[in-house]
């Protein structure tokens, strides 16, 4: 009896575990038909309430705010973008705050499904409809808007003249659609008044400084800014672009579409120059074409010119080089560049290319499952990265100068979007989190002035960002400290090496010679003082390594060079070495391992007249020359380095060193 009932037991636990296998009753995120079903229902009151918001008649001032800082033209504080599913609220983007400065790139930067495109698709109010809504947040736009009259139409810009003294509208008569004058009753043409044009040739109005807050802003007003004041570059061109028409009558809707008092002539007009800025060759033949007649990269060009059609202040790109070979991205990139300087505009660019980021952004949004995690300059996210997550994408980037088995990878999964934890969302997945990690979500600290960061070790990334950069510092003073005095030493060389070699030009390399008994007429005399006579000479005669050198000696004692901060070199053996003392240049030959020093010292150098000894020297502040009169050519080797020997005496001998002997010691 017992063994029956022990049995039945097992059976009814087996077919518990089976039925719980079966209906995912373990699975945290199971739910039930009847659950799913609820689900369903309260999505479809929520999803009805929002639209019926957007379809509102509503005035202006319900969505016409005021911009935190003047200098920005994008503000997105808070925002919330969630889809409403059969299995629960996805929460694709919540609470997502950046800012996009005037006249700047931002890249908005994450892994996929961290909620760059949605991010991109709420500003530009494209969300997929009714299941994605936009549920909190502000999105401000600062931009302009038409000033409307009495009669709620823009107020047009007219063309004035001067009649006899009076500044009047000027007129013009009015042309049917064949281009003939329109008569009235009286068979008179009908006059009317000239519009005046802008910069791009489209119909001037009068406009008015205006800021929108996107994320309130019904369907109807904002088609007024869509597509005109805002554009959007897609990520596929050949979704975006409609096979059944042609480019020119695609970009000619554009233009008719947000231009008012446009034609189609003029429609054509701006659709030809904006194929041409974009760099399409041949746009009248372009224009007649179909989207599948065109390569990926010029789909994607024609992508952009109807992008910048209306001139506007903000384009968002969503990974605009997603589906193109690497040249085609460089040339999309650089023509982004152009583009933004010309019509001095901002840019926001989605991707999830690092390399993109560095070369464009000025300013880095880094996002994670639905928020901001990192924000700030390109400097900040590049070079003192503090989030982990990151820091784990600049490791996952290869580097061409390492070798590296594999690539790093950030283990783990993002979280599921329907049921996101209360706690950091990168904690499952972070190699450095602490304890306080498992409390409520870290909010985003304010590192530096322009460096934002939401984790709890902030405090120790602010540090160690200090740390970092004053290290940097360090190490930039070391470097120039380190590059000044060898860039002075390479100059004093090559001024050297310069002086040196004129010197031995110059000079002609007269030597000093063995002593010999002179006649009157090889005398110097005083009444040519620039002039030295030098007789023909042999130099440097030598035998089995050694060498003959002459040195001139004071009185009675060596003479000393004065070493006064001038560089000296070393004269070989055989060589010669050239002084320069304040414009007076002399040499002297040296044995084999011999070191002369060179003095400097700013004294004039002169030269005993002896009946017994002969000396070639030169006068103070003159160039010493070779008298070519009745003397031989003097043989002569060249100098690699010379250093210069001076003697401070007021009487010289010149006399033979014995070699091997060192001077000036």
């Amino acid at each position: 009896m017992e063994n029956n009932q022990e049995e039945k037991k097992s059976v009814i636990k087996r077919v518990k575990d089976w039925y719980r296998h079966v209906t995912h009753k373990d699975d945290p995120h199971y739910i039930s038909g009847k659950e799913s079903r609820k689900i369903a229902k309260d999505n479809r009151k929520t999803t009805r309430a929002f639209e019926k918001k957007k379809l509102a008649h509503v005035a202006e001032s319900d969505y016409v705010t005021q911009m935190r800082d003047p200098s920005n033209i994008l503000e997105v504080d808070g925002l919330c973008t969630y889809f409403f599913t059969d299995a629960g609220v996805s929460k694709a983007v919540d609470g997502v705050s950046f800012d996009i400065p005037k006249s700047s790139i931002v890249g908005v930067v994450g892994e996929s499904g961290c909620g760059k495109s949605v991010t991109s698709l709420s500003v530009m109010q494209l969300v997929q409809a009714p299941q994605g809504q936009i549920v909190g947040g502000s999105i401000r736009f600062n931009t302009q808007d038409y000033k409307k009259g009495e009669d709620g139409k823009p107020i047009p810009i007219w063309e004035y003249e001067e009649v006899d003294g009076e500044r009047v509208i000027k007129t013009q008569p009015k042309l049917n659609k064949k281009g003939k004058p329109v008569l009235d009753k009286d068979g008179k043409p009908v006059m009317v008044n000239v519009q005046a044009l802008d910069g791009n040739g489209f119909p001037a109005f009068e406009m008015e400084d205006k800021v929108f807050d996107i994320a309130k802003m019904p369907t109807r007003a904002m088609q007024r800014i869509r597509g005109k004041e805002i554009a959007m570059i897609f990520q596929e061109p050949m979704t975006s672009l409609n096979p059944l028409f042609t480019i020119g009558n695609q970009l000619d809707e554009v233009v008719l579409l947000h231009t008012p008092g446009a034609d189609k002539e003029l429609a054509h007009k701006r659709t030809i120059e904006m194929l041409q800025l974009v760099g399409i060759a041949m746009p009248e033949i372009v224009y007649k074409r179909f989207p599948h007649e065109l390569s990926g990269g010029m789909r994607q060009r024609v992508m952009i010119a109807m992008a910048l059609a209306c001139n506007p202040k903000l384009i968002v790109a969503d990974e605009p080089t997603t589906a193109l070979d690497v040249t085609i991205q460089a040339q999309v990139l650089d023509l982004l560049k152009d583009i933004k300087t010309k019509i001095n505009g901002s840019i926001m660019i989605i991707t999830h290319d690092l390399g993109v980021i560095a070369s464009m952004a000025d300013y880095v949004v880094v996002m994670y499952a639905g928020r901001v995690i990192e924000k700030g300059t390109v400097e900040d996210i590049f070079d003192t990265p503090l989030h982990p997550y990151t820091i784990g994408l600049q490791k996952s980037k290869p580097v061409i100068n390492k070798d590296v088995e594999e690539l790093y990878s950030i283990k783990g999964q993002v979280p599921n979007p329907i049921d996101m934890p209360k706690y950091c969302y990168f904690k499952d997945r972070c190699e450095s989190c602490i304890e306080c990690c498992n409390g409520e979500y870290p909010p985003l600290v304010q590192v530096s002035d322009t460096h934002f960061v939401a984790c709890y070790r902030a405090d120790e990334a602010r540090m160690a960002s200090i740390n970092a950069k004053d290290r940097a510092q360090k190490e930039r003073e070391e470097l120039e400290a380190a590059t000044v005095p060898q860039a002075e030493q390479a100059s004093t060389a090559d001024v050297v090496t310069e002086q040196t070699e004129q010197d031995a030009t110059e000079v002609g390399e007269s030597v000093q010679t063995e002593s010999q008994p002179k006649t009157k007429s090889q005398k110097t005399t005083n009444d040519e003082p620039n002039i030295t006579i030098v007789k023909k000479t042999t130099t440097a005669k030598s035998k089995t390594g050694t060498s003959k050198s002459t040195s001139a000696k004071s009185t009675g004692s060596k003479s000393t060079a004065a070493k006064t901060g001038a560089k000296s070199t070393t004269a070989k053996s055989g060589t010669k070495a050239t002084t320069t003392k304040s414009g007076t240049k002399s040499t002297a030959t040296k044995t084999t391992g011999s070191k002369s020093t060179a003095a400097k010292s700013g004294t004039k150098s002169t030269t005993a007249k002896s009946s017994t000894a002969k000396s070639a020297t030169a006068k103070t502040g003159t160039k010493s020359t070779a008298a070519k009169a009745g003397a031989k050519k003097t043989t002569t080797a060249k100098s690699t380095t010379a250093k210069s020997t001076t003697a401070k005496s007021t009487t010289a001998k010149t006399t033979r060193a014995k070699s091997g002997e060192k001077e000036n010691k």
